[in-house]
């Protein structure tokens, strides 16, 4: 016996969002950010100083891990922990460096 449910416009536009929702969540991976996060690097390198290199690395990883699952974050902070390493030997807190 087949049961017949009733939604509302409202209800109806809630499950589609939702929906919508974790689907986008589903498809940003640890890969993405990772290449985004490298893009920037590659960009900017050390020409804005390390302190100023380290928080902007540190606010995309803030970002990611809003949208990453638990797993695809703990990847992204592996290749995180190394770039900051690499950061900290290469750069000064000076402008006119390179990377």
């Amino acid at each position: 016996m087949k049961k017949i449910v009733r939604l509302t416009e409202s209800d109806l536009a809630r499950i589609v969002k939702r929906t919508i929702k974790e689907m986008d969540e589903n498809d940003y991976t640890a890969d993405d950010a990772i290449a985004e996060i490298g893009s920037y690097i590659d960009m900017v390198g050390c020409s804005e100083g390390r302190s100023r290199v380290l928080n902007d690395l540190s606010r995309m990883v803030d970002e990611a891990q809003r949208e990453l699952s638990e797993e695809e974050f703990d990847k992204l902070l592996d290749y995180v922990y190394d770039l900051e390493r690499d950061i900290y030997e290469n750069c000064s807190d000076e402008d006119d460096d390179d990377f």
